[in-house]
């Protein structure tokens, strides 16, 4: 497997999990000088993987990566895969998600169960009772016995067409479902078989694809994961899903399906609209249809969809008329999900004309979008006030910033950071900038700190959450394989400042702030840092296997 992002997490304030590629390290830094307890060659079986979350429960790491065809047999070896995608249809590969349970415990870390499902990798939570939550989405394309003009099978277009529905309407509906393999760490099959139960499968009344969105429940009993036994599935390819700790929200959208006439077609209807569906967790932890609502508008896409209080917030596009093709709406709905309802309460049009919205960030009060402009012009930040539960939404102020890219970091209830790309035809070298905004009144939002525009391009920066606001790791120079030095940047209600820095011999690709001690990490070592006197504490060098 290729090296990957690292991505990192720390449980009770002593021990941090590193990975990077396939290595794996645990750390413990319960002292000013980290020191490392362990570490793991990690094994999934599929050379393209990639990593998606990372969970630690009690001893436990687990580790979601999505790669690999699912056109593939889900125990087909890694060397086996170029000459069986080479058979098949290109547009028939599909992602498998597979979860990785590492034990943490005595005397070394080990792979003890792996879970291979069929589908694309959507969302994942721990639940208060120590279940993990996971949602993945899996689509059909081609159905066994489907013909395609070009395929020689001597039929035109038109007979294509109408063999493949007669096909598609008589196959029974445990064709379109996933599959799932439970292994132990030596790959030994523990269970396998259809990811859910057709009873437990809901079908929309109006066609929204061909896809399975399914929503699990996995059990992390002691001797390992559990077989996936608590599924629901919904029959349609989800344009976006929202999680909130006791719900799932969904948004579809209709669809003629064109299976088969001259490829495989989504056509949107006419009449645009969509649905938001909302899927409810019982004391027992199991997912059940509670509610749906349709609206007027595509909800496809749903940037920056999220539950703020006792509200979903859900962003929605539209058109003016049925033939514009680019330019049309964006808005933000907020719906009521108190007490298991799902009613809209507020919307409104945010930009009109253009689908140029990237990423929206939230407060209890607002909500920030970010709109990418032409070439040479700055780009926006519009600030949507949300704070009248009964009035309608609106923009309360457009702000320039260098660039929409990488949008807004919530680094508090009032505050947001961002940090972005200063480019542009009048720009000769491509540089960060960090704004912090105060949306405290959405009404009169202000820029309450701007650092100075000298923070180079680099392949990480974070916002790490404190007491007072947020500390903010930034690039302060081009890096490269020999030298990389960041900027550390304190983000309080006070605005910005810059603490000090923090040099490596290599791209710093990660950081993790514990107490007051900032780790600053790259493929090859690790730098702690006291915040307070901006003193190095330690230093851990490994070699990258």
């Amino acid at each position: 497997m290729p090296d990957q992002v690292v991505f990192t997490s720390i449980t009770g304030g002593d021990r941090m999990v590193i990975v990077y590629g396939d290595s794996i390290r645990v750390v413990d830094v319960s002292g000013r000088s980290p020191v490392i307890v362990a570490k793991l060659r990690l094994e999934i079986g599929y050379p393209e993987a990639i990593l998606q979350d990372l969970l630690l429960l009690d001893d436990r790491l687990l580790l979601i990566f999505q790669g690999g065809a699912t056109s593939l047999p889900l125990d087909t070896a890694a060397p086996d895969i170029d000459r069986f995608a080479g058979s098949v249809n290109r547009e028939d590969l599909r992602w498998t998600t597979v979860i990785a349970e590492i034990g943490l415990g005595d005397p070394e870390p080990r792979a003890t169960r792996y879970l291979r499902l069929r589908g694309q990798f959507v969302d994942t939570e721990i639940s208060e009772d120590g279940k993990l939550r996971l949602v993945t989405g899996y689509e059909q394309r081609r159905l066994p016995g489907e013909t395609h003009p070009g395929d020689n099978y001597g039929m035109s277009a038109q007979e294509s067409l109408q063999h493949n529905r007669e096909l598609a309407a008589a196959t029974p509906l445990e064709s379109w479902m996933p599959e799932y393999r439970l292994t132990d760490g030596d790959g030994a099959v523990v269970a396998s078989g259809m990811l859910g139960d057709c009873s437990r499968a809901y079908r929309l009344g109006e066609f929204a694809g061909p896809g399975v969105l399914s929503i699990v429940m996995l059990d992390m009993a002691d001797a390992g994961m559990e077989p996936p036994s608590d599924v629901v599935s919904v029959m349609a390819s989800a344009a976006s899903v929202t999680s909130s700790p006791g719900s799932v929200f969904v948004t579809t959208s209709p669809y003629r399906y064109e299976l088969g006439a001259t490829d495989v077609r989504k056509v949107q209807t006419d009449d645009p609209h969509g649905d938001v569906h909302r899927y409810e967790f019982s004391e027992h932890g199991s997912p059940q249809y509670s509610a749906s609502v349709g609206i007027a508008g595509w909800v496809g896409g749903a940037r920056g969809a999220r539950v703020v209080g006792d509200t979903l917030r859900l962003p929605y596009f539209w058109f003016d008329h049925p033939d514009d093709s680019h330019d049309g709406n964006e808005g933000l709905l907020v719906f009521d999900i108190a007490d298991g309802d799902l009613k809209l309460k507020q919307r409104g049009e945010v930009l009109a004309g253009s689908s140029a919205l990237t990423s929206v960030a939230h407060t209890s009060k607002a909500a920030v979008w970010t709109e990418l402009r032409g070439a040479g012009e700055d780009d926006h930040a519009h600030v949507v006030d949300v704070s009248n539960p009964s009035g309608e939404v609106n923009v309360s102020k457009i702000i320039a910033i260098p660039s929409a890219w990488d949008g807004f970091t919530e680094i508090g209830d009032d505050l947001l950071l961002y940090v972005g790309d200063k480019s542009g035809p009048a720009v000769e070298v491509h540089k960060r900038t960090v704004l912090l905004l105060d949306v405290s009144n959405p009404a009169s939002p202000r820029i309450a700190g701007q650092a100075a525009d000298g923070f180079a391009i680099g392949h990480h920066w974070s916002a790490h959450p404190t007491d007072e606001g947020a500390v903010t790791v930034v690039p302060l120079e081009p890096c490269d394989r020999d030298n990389c030095t960041v900027a550390v940047i304190t983000a309080t209600a006070d605005g910005l400042a810059q603490r000090g820095t923090v040099a490596h011999r290599n791209f710093v690709i990660t950081s993790e702030l514990v107490g007051d001690i900032l780790y600053t990490i790259t493929p090859t070592d690790m730098i702690a840092t006291d915040l307070t006197t901006m003193e190095e504490t330690g230093r851990l060098t490994w070699r990258t296997e």
